[in-house]
């Protein structure tokens, strides 16, 4: 039996809240880093990696400079997957923070 749990990384990036949004929320920004083929339309993404069949996700919400939300398609009612934006209040360093549903296996 499989059960599913949010999970979250953190990663400092040298670059503005701003110029990180662009990268996290348009098709030819997320092509740059998160997939090989990124396609927008209606606000669905479609992403591919290594020439294979694309995986769609809708655009849930965001917040310029704050956060982006997807769902993959085919995924549960409740899952999504985010890529959200801080400041660190002492250094002033820009944090991404993406939170992710992943299946872990229970024991029965």
């Amino acid at each position: 039996m499989s059960k599913k749990q949010l999970f979250t990384l953190e990663f400092p990036v040298r670059c503005s809240p701003n110029i990180l949004f662009e990268f996290l929320s348009t098709a030819s920004g997320l092509q740059e880093w998160f997939a090989d083929k990124v396609d927008e339309w209606e606000n669905v993404f479609s992403f591919s990696w290594n020439g294979g069949v694309p995986d769609k996700a809708e655009l849930l919400d965001q917040e310029a400079d704050k956060f982006i939300r997807f769902k993959w398609l085919h995924s549960e009612k409740n899952e999504y997957f985010e890529f959200s934006i801080e400041k660190t209040e002492i250094s002033n360093q820009t944090i991404l923070i993406i939170s992710y549903f992943i299946a872990l296996v229970v024991a029965s």
